[in-house]
């Protein structure tokens, strides 16, 4: 870590300490981990029409709770819901129960697509936002 000093108008000198990376701001504890391995599917029950049950692995909140609310944006779709089995787990049972209409597995499809284009689109935004950001920014020195 690397300590600065910052000037202030009295005498005394405050020291910041900056990490050097991130491990060194958040130490070496075992919770914290970059994603490094596959996310796992387990089909647990399956009707093609109407029900899919599976368990993920490797996943938790991050993809599963913005494809529950999709898959519940199409009106085929009953009940989709999911639920993490252990918080210290990245593991959740995932289930999808459609009318008939739609199999499940299409529907889950449908749904991704719709999580990937409001992914795009935020990406999209934010990246316009810094851009006239840092040209604002630049414009007023």
């Amino acid at each position: 870590m690397s300590e600065e000093k910052k000037e202030t108008k009295g005498e005394k000198v405050e020291t910041e300490t900056i990490p050097d990376s991130v491990e060194a701001y958040l130490g070496s504890t075992p919770w914290w981990r970059p994603r490094t391995r596959k996310i796992k599917v387990r089909i647990l029950d399956f009707d093609p029409k109407t029900r899919l049950e599976i368990e993920v692995d490797g996943e938790t909140h991050t993809l599963l709770q913005p494809l529950q609310v999709e898959l519940l944006r199409l009106p085929q779709v009953k009940f989709a819901a999911y639920r993490v089995t252990h918080p210290l787990e990245e593991k959740a049972h995932f289930i999808v129960i459609t009318d008939g209409s739609i199999d499940p597995v299409s529907a889950i499809k449908q749904a991704l697509n719709r999580v990937r284009e409001k992914l795009f689109a935020l990406k999209d935004a934010l990246v316009s936002a810094l851009r006239s950001g840092a040209t604002s920014t630049e414009s007023q020195k």
